[in-house]
């Protein structure tokens, strides 16, 4: 977890990305919320080889890194 806020820039150009998608991820990644992923995580079928600490992990993971990943999306934009 301790890599949880260290951002991860992507290895390629960014320019010719659409910048509506780009916004739109950006925005759809802020709406995520604590429940969405509650109920993804749930889904996971109880025959995968996965423990609910892995799970809980995976979602703080996603709940505390979705802010900043969008942040960083917008950022691409302006470059």
């Amino acid at each position: 977890m301790a890599q949880v806020d260290a951002p991860h820039p992507l290895g390629y150009p960014t320019n010719d990305l659409d910048p509506h998608a780009m916004e739109e991820f950006a925005a759809r990644l802020e709406d995520i919320d604590r429940q969405d992923l509650v109920e993804i995580l749930n889904s996971v079928p109880s025959s995968w080889p996965v423990t609910d600490e892995e799970l809980e992990a995976l979602g703080y993971f996603l709940e505390r890194r979705a802010p900043a990943v969008a942040d960083r999306v917008r950022q691409l934009q302006q470059t």
